[in-house]
């Protein structure tokens, strides 16, 4: 018995294997970062402006994206300390983005594979 088409197909699903994590996911990841940046400073308390001015996205790698408060303070902001209330800014951006990032990298992915896939 022979299967017509099984080895374009199987080379179809190989290309997509490959362009995949290196294509749609860091993309889709840019997108996911530079959602839950805006969110972060828009939720960050403000008294001389540098704790929002200092949130920034890096790229440890493909396949990763951090958003950043490198102010040292920024943890006594977001945790609170015995003596101050917290005021969290970063974990609900995280948390408030949370369904766009799954839309985003689930729209990168099926339109990638739609594309390698000739749909």
């Amino acid at each position: 018995m022979t299967v017509t088409g099984a080895e374009t197909i199987a080379a179809k699903f190989a290309a997509a294997a490959a362009v995949v994590p290196a294509v749609a996911v860091p993309s889709a990841l840019d997108k996911a970062g530079l959602l839950v940046l805006s969110r972060a400073k828009q939720k960050a308390p403000v008294d001389t402006g540098n704790l929002r001015g200092l949130i920034a996205k890096e790229r440890p790698s493909p396949a990763e994206v951090d958003v950043v408060s490198p102010a040292e303070y920024s943890i006594y902001q977001e945790m609170g300390t015995y003596k101050m209330a917290a005021h969290p800014f970063m974990r609900p951006a995280l948390d408030e983005s949370q369904g766009q990032i799954e839309e985003l990298i689930g729209h990168a992915v099926i339109t990638t594979l739609e594309g390698v896939m000739g749909v």
